[in-house]
């Protein structure tokens, strides 16, 4: 039935369109329309022009960009060159780049992690503007890591937030690597997906990269639909240094022959500021020393010796000064815990006094038991007792 159309319902049209959520999406525009067809409010003179401006409200907003999926290595090495931020992974360590409130790159060397593994790929954002091929050296908008392994799609954190003025972006952007996946591997486009923080056991990391994937709920981990593995995916590698070539576990620098790191006088491996020991002014790694726990000073491991009386470590000085082997089991105790026995010229634990010496039952000097002599009325005595014994018969 034709239904009449006045002011009054072009009145409700305009306060009810606006107040619906503005990002109910493209189904609930048509469901509205539907409405508003069924009402006869499709009718009224202003009506087009009012669900234009609503079916605008509620479609994002679009931007163009270009979106990149790289395995260039310069686009892990300048990942976390944003165009106003800067992450932890930044090889930038100074921020010569000048970004405001920047990580200062603790896990920088986790570009070259991520590079040589056979899973992680560098999804990032440019502005369209740019019309040339190096996209590597344009500001970053969004960057984002995938890892493809064992039949699964790890979907990482998306750097510098999670949405802009384009409303949500990891569907888009998973959408985008799904489709390209599929494509490689010549499978139709199908996935079942779970979203949040990354149960242990679905990866196996590797290297210096800092593990976001552990770390958010807005992670995805996405399956291709009917394929089941529960092995996990190997993220990350050893990274190497620019500069030697070698392996090496220093996340604070792509170049772990330099920066803020030192070098072990002893094994030779780089340290960071933070891990340094110093033995007086010369830097040793952790493995190559020991904390004397006597004087509270780091000591080279050659320097050191295990207390088991003590439960401790203690460096040569202390343990010369204040320590003494026992002379019977020869284990080292503290100076003031040993009995000196004459007959060993040295001192003696409690616990060998006991059980190798008694006492000389005449003068009461320790002696060892295999060395006491019983008398007939029962007394043991030292040698020297013993003789005196024979002189006096």
């Amino acid at each position: 039935t034709e239904r009449t159309l006045n002011e009054e319902h072009a009145k409700t049209l305009k306060q009810i369109l606006p107040e619906i959520h503005p990002h109910a999406g493209q189904k609930t525009s048509r469901v509205i329309n539907r409405l508003c067809t069924y009402l006869g409010w499709s009718k009224l003179p202003e009506y087009n022009r009012e669900y234009a401006k609503f079916a605008d409200a509620l479609s994002p907003l679009t931007i163009k960009r270009h979106t990149i999926l790289s395995l260039h290595p310069l686009d892990y090495l300048t990942m976390s060159f944003g165009n106003s931020w800067a992450s932890c992974h930044t090889i930038d360590v100074h921020n010569k780049r000048g970004m405001p409130n920047a990580y200062r790159g603790q896990y920088s060397s986790g570009t070259i992690s991520y590079m040589l593994d056979s899973t992680s790929m560098v999804l990032y954002t440019i502005d369209a503007a740019y019309d040339g091929t190096d996209y590597w050296t344009q500001p970053k908008i969004h960057r984002q890591m995938f890892h493809w392994g064992e039949d699964k799609l790890v979907q990482g954190r998306l750097y510098p937030q999670s949405n802009d003025d384009c409303g949500e972006a990891y569907t888009p952007y998973r959408n985008i690597v799904q489709a390209i996946m599929a494509q490689v591997l010549d499978v139709p486009n199908l996935w079942t997906i779970k979203r949040g923080s990354l149960e242990y056991g679905m990866v196996c990391s590797h290297g210096t990269h800092y593990q976001d994937y552990y770390s958010f709920d807005t992670i995805t981990l996405s399956r291709l639909k009917d394929v089941e593995n529960d092995h996990p995916i190997a993220i990350g590698s050893d990274p190497i240094c620019i500069e030697c070539g070698e392996y090496h576990n220093y996340a604070e620098n792509i170049n772990h022959c330099y920066g803020n790191g030192y070098v072990c006088v002893c094994c030779g491996s780089h340290i960071s500021e933070d891990n340094v020991c110093w033995v007086g002014d010369t830097p040793y790694c952790c493995d190559c020393t020991t904390w004397c726990e006597c004087c509270d000073e780091y000591v080279p491991n050659s320097q050191a010796t295990w207390i088991e009386s003590a439960d401790r470590y203690v460096c040569s000085y202390c343990r010369d000064n204040y320590y003494a082997q026992c002379e019977v089991c020869g284990e080292w105790h503290h100076k003031d815990d040993l009995s000196y026995i004459e007959s060993e010229s040295g001192g003696v634990c409690d616990s060998c006094l006991e059980n190798y010496f008694s006492s000389c039952d005449k003068c009461g000097v320790y002696i060892r038991n295999r060395d006491l002599i019983k008398l007939s009325n029962g007394d043991w005595i030292c040698p020297d007792c013993a003789e005196e014994e024979e002189d006096d018969e």
